[in-house]
């Protein structure tokens, strides 16, 4: 807390005068990343795009945001900070959830995507996949969290979905990509 004061120019006691410790002070900042991603998928989903265009846009925003990311943080919240680390992570996945079930509902609806998918399903072994970022013995955080990774997980997962339709215009997409 001595530092955080510090370096904002302030007293001790006038950053207690807003957090009352620093897990209050750590969810905060958290709170505020949560909001200011959430805005820019709230943004996205609000385009006219088709729902293979989100994806296609949801990915940059995913590439753009792990470029960002300091694994180190994290690790630090699951080591000093559990609780307030499992409430996020709950945060986080349930988004993932409902994005990934919207954008599929999206796409059967544009016609784009095959109609016998289970999207809840599919939702469900997305937040797997974030999931496993983390926790795992068998690929390094930042080999999953590359750009390259990032990039071939999305196309796998929307060449699996997509139907006639769907792909010519994710083949269109990742051109420009």
């Amino acid at each position: 807390m001595d530092d955080v004061a510090q370096k904002n120019g302030i007293s001790k006691k006038t950053l207690y005068q807003y957090v009352g410790n620093k897990t209050e002070l750590v969810k905060a900042v958290l709170q505020f990343e949560f909001k200011e991603r959430g805005e820019h998928f709230q943004t996205l989903k609000e385009t006219d795009l088709t729902a293979v265009e989100k994806n296609i846009e949801f990915m940059k925003l995913v590439v753009k945001m792990m470029k960002e990311h300091n694994c180190a943080t994290e690790f630090d919240l699951m080591k000093y900070y559990p609780a307030l680390h499992k409430e996020m992570t709950s945060f986080k996945m349930q988004n993932i959830y409902n994005m990934v079930v919207d954008n599929i509902l999206l796409g059967k609806k544009q016609g784009l995507y095959r109609t016998e998918i289970d999207e809840k399903l599919i939702a469900k072994m997305h937040v797997i996949m974030d999931l496993s970022r983390v926790d795992n013995d068998f690929i390094s955080f930042n080999e999953l969290t590359s750009e390259h990774a990032i990039k071939e997980m999305f196309s796998y997962h929307l060449y699996a979905i997509c139907n006639d339709k769907g792909l010519k215009i994710l083949k269109e997409q990742l051109k420009e990509i």
